[in-house]
């Protein structure tokens, strides 16, 4: 999935849908996907403000929609002045416009996920796998603890450095999670005693 069907998924989250599970069930999605799209929509959405000061200012001002119609159309021939005309704005304002759309459309154009992050999210989605099947007993608060944590420290990634630590802590969870499983296994599988 591109950056720009990421941002328009959690765009559209954030401004129709009330609940996570309405998005999931408009887009025939389990939650556990909808969370993930949406989170990679909001790391997308919050990454754009890293633009330049004045892409920044009319990104806030004008939205990321009209930055990136302004620069749709210019790529399509129209000029600043055309475009100011369209969206009723003066021609400099248009061409400040166009910039800032240019810049959003080469962050979106960059690759969606490095191999660590889909190292990540494989990591994530076992452990979400044994929590919902081992959760609920002894340590359900501490899987929630811990996925919340994995998750939001994937969100703080600025980079890849970021990434790297993120996967070491991560694997560490999953090994944890392994542990959680083979101990419940270990549980439901106690051997009768006859003596007690």
């Amino acid at each position: 999935m591109t950056k720009q069907k990421e941002l328009e998924f959690y765009l559209d989250y954030v401004n129709i849908f009330i609940s996570v599970r309405g998005f999931a069930e408009h887009y025939s999605l389990d939650l556990s996907e909808a969370n993930k799209i949406i989170d990679a929509g909001r790391h997308v959405n919050d990454s754009i403000y890293e633009t330049l000061a004045s892409s920044k200012r009319m990104i806030k001002k004008y939205g990321v929609y009209l930055c990136l119609e302004a620069f749709k159309a210019n790529e399509n021939g129209e000029g600043a002045s055309s475009i100011g005309d369209s969206f009723k704005l003066t021609t400099n304002t248009a061409d400040a416009l166009i910039n800032a759309g240019r810049d959003l459309d080469e962050q979106l154009s960059r690759p969606v996920q490095t191999e660590t992050e889909n190292a990540i999210y494989k990591l994530i989605d076992k452990m979400d796998a044994i929590f919902a099947e081992y959760g609920g007993y002894d340590h359900n608060d501490m899987m929630i603890y811990q996925l919340n944590g994995i998750n939001e420290s994937l969100n703080g990634c600025m980079n890849d450095a970021d990434y790297d630590i993120v996967l070491e802590y991560a694997q560490t969870t999953m090994r944890w999670f392994a542990w959680v499983k083979k101990s419940r296994v270990m549980q439901e599988n106690e051997p009768k005693t006859l003596f007690g």
